[in-house]
C-alpha cells in the first residue's frame, strides 16, 4: 500500500489541510498530548484523515532537547495553536471518527474552547465492544489482531515504531516506562508518522466494523437508540465534570446487600 502522511510546517501546508478538511465528509481526528489529563496537560498536535492510506499532521509545539522545554511552533509568524484553532473550527458539521473520543473531545474543549461533541459520528472503541465483548480494545492492539482483515501490517509495523519512539525519546531527555512514556519528546517527524497512522487506522477500524455491526442487526442501537447517542449526551459530560453521588445511599445500600448475604 502506497500510505500518504504530511506533516505540516509552512502557509502553503495549511492551506492545503484547510482544502482537505474542507473536502472531507467523514474525518478521522486525533490528538497528542503531554499527558492523559485534558485539565492540567498541553496539545502538541492533531492529526486528520479522510481517505484510507492518507493523514495529516498538524504539529504545534516540539520538544528543545537542548533546553529541555516545549517550544511553541509558529507558521508565517502566526502561532500554531491560533492557527490549530481555526483548522479545528473546520471540523464542526463533519462526522468525526475518533477512538476513546471523550479524551480528545475533552481535550479540545479544555485547551482551544471548541465542543467538537456534536460532531463526532462514531467512537471505533464503542464499535468494537458493540459487536464483540471481548477485547483487546486498545488501537494498537486492534490493529494487530486484525492485521490481515485490514490489509496492513501492524505488528511489524508497531514493533519498528516502538524501538525508533524510545530511542527518540531516551535521546531527547524523556521517560519511556509504563507509567510514564514520554512521547511529547520523540522528534517531530516520528510523532507526525505515528499520529497521522493513528487517524488512517481509526477509519480502517470503523470501515472494517461497520458492515458486520450491520450484519448483527445492531445499526439502530449503536446510531440512534443507545451507544453513541448515551455517549455524546452523559458519558462524555460525566468524565468532564463528574457526577453526584448519594454517599449515603451508597453506604446504606452496602450495608443492606451484606445483611442480605449473611441471610
Amino acid at each position: 500500500m502506497q500510505k500518504s502522511y504530511k506533516i505540516i510546517t509552512d502557509e502553503a501546508g495549511v492551506t492545503e489541510l484547510a482544502s482537505y478538511i474542507k473536502n472531507g465528509n467523514i474525518i478521522g481526528f486525533d490528538t497528542e498530548t503531554t499527558n492523559i489529563n485534558p485539565r492540567t496537560g498541553q496539545i502538541i498536535g492533531f492529526s486528520v484523515s479522510a481517505n484510507l492510506n492518507e493523514g495529516y499532521y498538524f504539529p504545534t509545539r516540539i520538544w528543545n532537547a537542548e533546553k529541555q522545554t516545549l517550544v511553541d511552533l509558529e507558521i508565517g509568524g502566526k502561532n500554531c495553536d491560533v492557527i490549530a484553532k481555526h483548522l479545528i473550527i473546520l471540523l464542526k458539521g463533519k462526522k468525526l471518527v475518533m477512538h476513546n473520543a471523550s479524551f480528545d473531545i475533552r481535550y479540545v474543549k479544555n485547551f482551544y474552547g471548541i465542543d467538537l461533541r456534536e460532531d463526532l459520528y462514531c467512537d471505533t472503541m464503542l464499535l468494537t465492544h458493540s459487536v464483540r465483548e471481548e477485547g483487546p480494545f486498545g488501537l494498537k492492539a486492534l490493529a494487530i489482531e486484525l492485521q490481515h482483515e485490514l490489509g496492513i501490517e501492524a505488528e511489524k509495523e508497531a514493533n519498528e515504531e516502538q524501538i525508533l519512539m524510545k530511542e527518540s525519546i531516551k535521546k531527547n531527555g524523556g521517560q519511556t516506562t509504563k507509567e510514564n512514556f514520554e512521547i511529547y519528546k520523540a522528534d517531530m517527524q516520528l510523532i507526525g508518522n505515528y499520529a497521522a497512522a493513528d487517524t488512517d487506522l481509526t477509519l480502517r477500524l470503523m470501515t472494517y466494523f461497520l458492515p458486520i455491526l450491520k450484519e448483527q442487526g445492531l445499526w439502530d442501537f449503536f446510531f440512534i437508540d443507545e451507544v453513541m447517542p448515551l455517549y455524546k449526551t452523559v458519558t462524555i459530560q460525566m468524565e468532564e465534570v463528574g457526577t453526584k453521588l448519594n454517599m449515603e445511599l451508597i453506604k446504606q445500600t452496602k450495608k443492606n446487600i451484606t445483611v442480605y448475604l449473611a441471610k
